[in-house]
Formats: structure tokens, sequence, C-alpha cells
């Protein structure tokens, strides 16, 4: 049989060039080359003509088939290829424009495939209908002319007995032969009509009729078996559209539960788990760029990562933070480095203070840390104190602040200005001045006349060639005006109040 030299039709290949402009279009959205992305207004017209050409893409396949099938024209597979490419830009457009659940976006394929099967079977079965009719009519035509060979006698005569090649043959009540030239022909005309419209019935129900590879007979609709060779084909058939609608039904379905299982995640704050199911989707890191890296911010605060993840919550402007996040984190920032501090980890709790300069104390502990830094260098603090004047007065009003006043009275510098005046209460008293310090406090005797604070400590010197040097008293700070004194030689502790 030789197939008709048939046209592709127009609006089939419209159908397909539609789909095809929004997948360039979906693409343009997510990779924007910069002569795009430079010009506003015509980034603005980019999702505004894909969503055109998502919605036109499910509809027009289906206007083509209509006139395609009016016009005998081909383009069946372009059809196809258009309704595969646009319901996956409906699927998109509900995804990123909209915020419906995902049924509906896989309604582009489900609904605009079932239409599409519904229009095919309309058109067939009434131009197949037309044809076993015609069908139906010819063969009842011969069957008539077949059966008007004898004469009017023999077509009436009900018990007649014929004799072909000298045998005789008695017919049945209800039949009649009729010989011809030694053949005969049996005649039941009604019977003969019945049968012709059992056929016709019967290809109605199979209107498509397959036919052998092998021999070229007829395969039977029914057993599925070659009348001629006796070739068994399969008895089901599962068409190619069908099957890639079933496939693309699956990934859609897979990729959907994995995006909203994500999403889940992401809403409880399970990070990790919310990264496995988008890493589970393979495009999630491109299709949803601004969710992605949302839940990676999360994954590194799941991680104890806490300033890495506050500083990429804080580059995502795309996508909300909920604020309580951020005070979480902000919240195991200044622990850290309050702890990092206390263990004498200042470049750590540098790092992590500077992070949230605004937040709590973090200011004093970057002060606190600074002077660590210095103290650690080789520059002497003498030398920073008279380059930095602010140092001594940050420290005063710090006291009472973590280790301040340990700062103050360890360090020779300080302490010498901090105890420079005169200390008292009812009965003792101690005074430092340009010539040198005065007591009444319990002391050991000696004739030094020479004296240095060091960590606290206050000893008296015999001469400057010696380095010998005897503990009097150890200092702390109980508050600006108030300190607690030592004294070694009974063991006894004294409060004096500044005067």
């Amino acid at each position: 049989m030789q197939k008709d030299n048939q046209q592709v039709s127009a609006f089939s290949i419209i159908s397909l060039c539609i789909s095809l402009l929004g997948a360039i279009l979906f693409y343009l959205i997510l990779e924007a080359p910069v002569e795009f992305t430079s010009n506003t207004e015509l980034r603005l017209l980019i999702p505004k003509l894909f969503i055109c050409c998502a919605i036109v893409s499910v509809i027009l396949p289906l206007i083509a088939k209509k006139v395609r099938l009016k016009k005998g024209n081909k383009g069946r597979f372009l059809e196809i290829a258009a309704i595969l490419i646009g319901g996956f830009n409906f699927c998109v457009f509900i995804f990123m424009f909209t915020k419906l659940p995902v049924i509906v976006g896989w309604l582009g394929w489900i609904v605009c495939g079932f239409a599409y099967s519904r229009i095919k079977h309309r058109e067939d079965n009434s131009k197949n209908d037309t044809n076993i009719d015609n069908l139906k009519e010819i063969k009842l035509d011969k069957a008539q002319n077949q059966n008007i060979l004898g004469s009017e006698e023999n077509l009436s005569a009900n018990n007649e007995e014929v004799c072909v090649d000298q045998n005789e043959y008695r017919l049945p009540e209800a039949e009649e032969i009729i010989v011809i030239e030694g053949k005969e022909n049996r005649t039941n005309p009604e019977p003969e009509k019945t049968k012709q419209i059992e056929n016709a019935d019967k290809k109605r129900s199979n209107v498509r009729q397959r036919y052998c590879k092998y021999c070229g007979h007829e395969i039977n609709s029914n057993t599925k078996k070659c009348t001629g060779c006796g070739k068994q084909y399969f008895k089901f058939k599962v068409k190619p559209f069908v099957s890639v609608l079933v496939v693309l039904f699956l990934v859609v379905t897979y990729f959907g539960v994995n995006y909203f299982c994500a999403v889940s995640a992401m809403n409880d704050e399970e990070f990790i788990k919310a990264k496995q199911y988008m890493d589970n989707t393979f495009v999630g890191e491109r299709l949803f760029k601004d969710k992605y890296e949302y839940i990676e911010a999360g994954v590194l605060k799941e991680e104890g990562k806490y300033i890495e993840s506050l500083n990429a919550f804080n580059q995502l402007h795309d996508i909300p933070v909920p604020e309580s996040i951020r005070t979480s984190l902000v919240s195991f920032i200044y622990t850290d480095g309050v702890a990092d501090y206390r263990a004498g980890k200042y470049a750590d709790a540098e790092r992590s203070f500077n992070s949230i300069k605004n937040y709590k104390r973090s200011k004093d502990y970057l002060f606190l840390v600074s002077y660590f830094e210095i103290d650690t260098s080789n520059t002497s603090f003498e030398k920073y104190t008279i380059k930095n004047h602010y140092i001594y007065d940050g420290l005063i009003d710090l006291i009472g602040f973590e280790n301040t006043n340990e700062i103050l009275i360890r360090d020779r510098s300080y302490a010498k200005k901090f105890l420079t005046g005169r200390w008292e209460n009812s009965s003792y008293y101690f005074e430092v001045n340009n010539n040198g310090a005065i007591y009444n406090l319990p002391n050991k005797d000696t004739i030094g006349a020479f004296y240095d604070i060091e960590n606290g400590v206050y000893y008296t010197i015999e001469s400057e060639s010696t380095s010998d040097s005897i503990k009097q008293f150890e200092f702390s700070i109980i508050d600006e005006d108030t300190i607690s004194v030592y004294c070694y030689k009974d063991g006894s502790t004294h409060k004096l109040y500044r005067q």
C-alpha cells in the first residue's frame, strides 16, 4: 500500500515553535546574558512572554490536530513534541510564578494529553465509520450479484436433488445448491447478509487493522495471531505517546515529591535533610537558586558554623529569612565568642564579636581583645599607652566586666596610674605619689627606698644594684574607688577607699 504525499500541517509546526520558544525564554530567565540583564525593559518582558507561551503551548497542539485531521495533513509527532515541551513550560510557570499546588502544573500534560487523544478518537471513528458503511454496501451488492445465478425455479425449490460428479446430495430444507459447470453454489441470502453485518461490526469495533510484517496477512484482533503464518504477537500494545506521558508523569512526580519534601524540611529548619531532597531533584540548584542558597546557609547553621551561616543568610535578597533564625545565630555566635575569650582564644573571639558588633556587649569584648593583641606584640605597653590614651580610660569604664579589674592591676603601667593617690580606712592608709609610696599597713621591715608593682603585687627593693625584692602587699580592685589589700607580713586583708 503506498502512502499519499501529504504535506506537514502549518499549525503543527507553529505549535512546536511556540513550545520551543517558551523553553528558550525559560533558559533566558535562569541564565540571562549580560545584554539582557542590562536592559531593564527587556528583562521585565521575558517572564511575561514566557507565561504567554506556557499557556498557549498546551492549547495550540489541540487546535493544530483538529486542523490537521480536517485537511488530511501530516504533523502528529510535531504536535506530540509540542505537548511534551509545552507541558513542561506550563509546569514551570505554575512553580515559579504562582502559589498553586504542584498538581496544577501536572495538569498541563494530563489534560492536554487526554484531550489530544480524545480528538484523535472522534476523528478516526467518524472516518472509519464512513469507510465501513461503504464497504458494507459494496459487499452486499457483490453478494447479490453472485447469488442470482440460477433460475427462479432453482431458488424456490427446497428439497431438490442435484447430482454432481455422479454423487447425489440431499439439500437441507433452508438451503439451495446451484450447479454451474460442475461447481456448486450454496445460496442463503439472509444468513449471508447477517454475516456481512457481523463482519462490519467487528471492523467497527477494531478501527485499526494490523497486518503481519512477515507474510502480509491480517492479524486477528482477538488472539493477536497472524491468520497466514501463525506468528503470535503481543496482545497488549502501549502507544508511544502514552508511554512517554507515563514516563514524564513519573519523572515529574519524583521531582515534585523531592521538591516538596525539601521545602517542608526547610520550613521545619531541618536543613541537612532539605538539602538531600533538593539534591535528589538534580536541577534544584539551578531551578530554585534562592531556596537552595537558603538551605545551604541553614546547613552551615546545623554544622555549627554560625558565623558563615549568618553571613550567608545576610546575603540572601530574594527570600525572607525568619527573625528567629537570625536571633538564634547571633546568640550562638555571642556565646561562642564569650567562651573563646575566657579560654584565651582571643583571635577566635575577635572573629565572633566582629560579626555581631552591635549585639549586647560585643564592642566591650572587642576592646578587651585589642588589649591582649597589643600586649602580645613587640610594642611595649608604655609606648602603646602614650599613643593610645583611650585604652586606660576604656578599661576604667569597664571595671567589673569580665577580667578588666585584673588587666588594670596586673599591668605595671596601668596599676601605678590607678593606685596613684591616697587610699585609706579608719585604721590604715596607702599612698602613691611621684616620690614613691607611703603606708602604715602591716609590712615587713626593710630599708629599701625603691618599689615595683608587678601582677598586682607591691615589692620593695633594697637598692638598684640588687635584684632582691620583698613581697609586701597584693592589690585587687573592687570598683573604681575601692581596693582590697592583702598584707604578706601577717596575712591580713584590708579594704581601702580612694580619697
